[in-house]
């Protein structure tokens, strides 16, 4: 039997192309859909003959990051993720589960109580979903749910940060299916955990055009 070839599970990937005169090209491989794109950055790594030369790559590179990561976010923003196997009809609460169950083969044992409280609230909110049901609707579906629930024992509201750990479970065991390649995004890069806890997101990269300037 032949075999498929793989494809690759992070739908935006980083690369480089060597330039004649030894910097590096900085460009975004793009696989979605079926279908490959490749969108140059006008970005460049210089050779790092200096500590001047490494501080300039390392601002250049969190730029590349972070347009990678909105090249990211508008694929899984607002969209169902395509999928790649049968694997994603599977129920999400199952899916959670299978999670569970190889953290707990692996000895990842810490996390173990988050993933059941997660998942009792996801059989509260919607057992019936399959995986690939799973977009950002309904993950924000899904904080807005738990918005409304208590805690057994305080009876008080959960707090912010239960909500987001509770979230992070699922939005983790999706990166579990794009790595075993179900989907090919995870929807839960198009949420902001951090809102959610009422944090502000510090901004930990150059924009393109202040890279520019600084080269």
């Amino acid at each position: 039997m032949a075999r498929t070839k793989k494809i690759e599970s992070t739908p935006v990937r980083i690369r480089f192309k060597e330039l004649e005169n030894g910097n590096k090209s900085i460009y975004l491989d793009i696989y979605y859909e079926k279908k490959r794109r490749y969108e140059f950055l006008k970005l460049y790594l210089i050779p790092e003959n200096s500590s001047e030369a490494r501080k300039q790559n390392k601002h250049t590179m969190k730029a590349a990051d972070a347009i990678r990561a909105q090249r990211i976010l508008e694929i899984s923003n607002n969209r169902t993720p395509v999928t790649i196997s049968e694997k994603a009809k599977v129920l999400l609460v199952d899916w959670v589960n299978e999670y569970k169950n190889r953290s707990i083969q692996q000895g990842k044992t810490s996390s173990e109580n988050h993933v059941h409280s997660a998942l009792k609230q996801l059989r509260k909110y919607n057992a019936k979903a399959r995986l690939c049901d799973v977009d950002k609707d309904f993950l924000d579906g899904f904080v807005e749910f738990m918005k409304g629930q208590k805690a057994r024992r305080t009876k008080a509201p959960f707090a912010k940060k239960t909500i987001s750990n509770y979230l992070g479970v699922i939005i983790t065991t999706l990166n579990m299916a794009v790595d075993d390649d179900v989907l090919s995004v995870n929807p839960g890069l198009a949420i902001d955990r951090k809102a959610i806890c009422g944090e502000e997101t510090p901004r930990e990269y150059l924009t393109i055009d202040e890279v520019r300037k600084l080269i």
